[in-house]
């Protein structure tokens, strides 16, 4: 969904954290966005809510792929990632 990508790339501009999802990722939104009733750019905003500060602590790589299990679970997906970094 363009509306997906495009959320990544306002993503991207405005924490300068590159965020990217996989066509698979996208469906996915869409699917849940629909199923809950709400716009693709509402769903976006509020599953991933939290991901500019979880993201900025963690951020190493160049650019986080983000695919349909975050997409399924993100604060889920966000804590096991802040958490596995504080380990090493």
């Amino acid at each position: 969904s363009a509306v997906v990508h495009e959320f990544a790339e306002r993503f991207t501009k405005s924490y300068g954290i590159p965020i990217r999802f996989t066509d698979t990722a996208a469906v996915r939104i869409a699917e849940k966005a629909e199923a809950e009733g709400v716009s693709i750019r509402d769903y976006c905003a509020r599953s991933f809510k939290d991901f500019q500060f979880g993201l900025k602590l963690i951020q190493q790589e160049e650019e986080f792929l983000l695919d349909e299990t975050v997409v399924d679970n993100p604060d889920e997906w966000l804590s096991q990632r802040v958490v596995k970094n504080y380990k090493k």
